[in-house]
């Protein structure tokens, strides 16, 4: 394979890599759209909870994969209002990164609820152990009591 093939052929596979954290963002404004196409970046940053340039570059990033398209699809004379609309390839895309998006959930989930019977257990161990030092630090504090006897509060 010629250097210019692999190189392109890496690309293309970096190109189709989505991060974790950058798919869920993706499928959130994917919903959004989906929900409200006429959505502006701005309010769809503030429902991402994401910066606006952050919302730009994604939003860029779903056209040139071919999951959005944009543009003025009315004679409306607010030339700012512009329609985000999920393509045939984005609305099977959002179904894939949904897909995909609960299995890294349910995986989170069972890994948590083992996390969640070790610490039970840890705790059950180690609860004797403090309920002694709970017991002598109640017994120290009883056996300090101030003398009546002594103004300046001497401890007997």
């Amino acid at each position: 394979m010629s250097n210019s093939k692999q190189t392109k052929l890496k690309w293309l596979v970096w190109s189709l890599y989505i991060p974790p954290m950058q798919s869920e963002i993706y499928l959130q404004l994917l919903k959004l759209l989906e929900e409200n196409p006429a959505s502006t970046q701005r309010e769809l940053a503030k429902s991402l909870g994401i910066s606006l340039g952050k919302t730009n570059y994604c939003l860029k990033a779903l056209k040139n994969k071919g999951w959005v398209k944009w543009g003025n699809f009315s004679k409306n004379p607010n030339k700012l209002q512009y329609m985000h609309l999920l393509t045939p390839k984005g609305i099977s895309q959002k179904f894939s990164l949904t897909i995909h998006f609960l299995e890294r959930k349910q995986a989170e989930f069972e890994h948590i609820k083992k996390d969640i019977v070790l610490l039970q257990a840890e705790i059950a161990q180690q609860k004797p152990q403090l309920d002694l030092v709970k017991d002598s630090i109640s017994v120290s504090h009883q056996s300090e009591t101030i003398n009546p006897e002594n103004a300046n509060g001497v401890t007997v």
